[in-house]
């Protein structure tokens, strides 16, 4: 189950990269708390989560330096809420729950 989650961890940048701007709020709006909960299910996981959620913020910030006019400023601002959002629940959800149990 770990390789699993491992390698949909793995493929999650290439799936939100190839995804349309237009889509891509709808995608994250599933994947992200599917993260979050693979991290809480697999701590393990958290090291690889923390930097699909660094190159997922930064597609979306190059898609907002790409934006010509394609998507509105409104979703784009909502993709970023998104990923720091989920950033944001990693560390305080899972990261300091961790450390806790320990």
């Amino acid at each position: 189950m770990l390789e699993a989650a491992r390698l949909a961890l793995g493929v999650t940048p290439q799936l939100i990269a190839r995804t349309r701007v237009t889509e891509r709020t709808a995608v994250l709006d599933k994947l992200l708390p599917a993260l979050i909960q693979m991290c809480e299910g697999f701590p393990g996981l958290l090291p690889g989560a923390s930097s699909v959620l660094i190159r997922l913020a930064r597609t979306v910030s190059a898609a907002k330096t790409r934006n010509y006019g394609l998507v509105g400023e409104k979703e784009l601002l909502r993709q970023s809420q998104l990923v720091e959002t989920a950033f944001s629940r990693l560390v305080s959800d899972v990261a300091l729950r961790q450390q806790l149990l320990v």
